[in-house]
């Protein structure tokens, strides 16, 4: 751990996504070192009961404080490991496990995080972004570790209404880091033409790229997970 707290694999996804890797510059802005708009826990899963409650009251803290998590789980590895993953958190009534494959024989799987109550005007689930090292993910999503991240905060940007939605994403993180609706539509449209300059680098990676998409697996896991 280094001086500052933070942990050997906090650091390389923190350097990961600073440098753009996903496409993102919203990313790259919110992972900056001087930023506090998320928070990095290194997590050793022991895939039992207590798992995917350890990671609730994590995110009902963060949510409390305002801020996104990434939650790194450096001791993953494999595609069996993220269904494992998968399979652990869905038997928590706050998770929840979703087949959203509509074009090829890969297993794209959305995984939610549902908020304790469902009030008038907040989303009931969060949709969690999901990295991994595995040649199934897109190539904006291929990180050095399985990564979860989500924004437990509900619709707080400015710039986003919530309208009819019941699902939030990251997208709908603070945008305070941009003065105005014009440099937060720069920012936008420049994340939009650079990934998709980088998805046009691998053919499979469009479909799994989607916000709605956590990760992208072989046919297998369709199988393991969904039967």
């Amino acid at each position: 751990m280094s001086p500052n707290g933070e942990t050997q694999s906090d650091a390389v996804v923190r350097r990961w996504l600073a440098a753009n890797l996903t496409g993102c510059f919203f990313a790259r802005a919110l992972a900056g070192r001087g930023s506090k708009a998320i928070r990095y826990l290194t997590v050793e899963p022991k895939l039992d009961d207590e798992f995917p409650r350890f990671l609730s009251a994590s995110l009902d803290g963060a949510a409390a404080d305002g801020v996104a998590v990434v939650f790194t789980l450096p001791g993953l590895s494999s595609e069996s490991d993220v269904v494992e993953l998968l399979e652990a958190l869905r038997t928590d009534e706050r998770w929840g496990v979703t087949d959203k494959n509509e074009h090829d024989n890969l297993c794209r799987v959305r995984l939610g995080w549902r908020y304790p109550h469902d009030e008038s005007g907040k989303p009931k689930q969060a949709c969690v972004l999901g990295l991994a090292p595995l040649g199934t993910m897109p190539v904006t999503r291929r990180a050095p570790y399985v990564v979860l991240v989500v924004w437990p905060g509900g619709f707080a940007n400015r710039f986003r209404p919530a309208a009819a939605r019941t699902v939030a994403s990251l997208s709908d993180m603070p945008a305070d880091a941009w003065p105005n609706e014009a440099a937060y539509s720069k920012t936008e449209a420049e994340t939009k033409e650079l990934r998709a300059d980088i998805i046009a680098t691998d053919a499979g990676s469009a479909d799994g790229a989607d916000d709605r998409v956590t990760f992208s697996l072989g046919p297998a896991a369709r199988s393991a997970l969904f039967g």
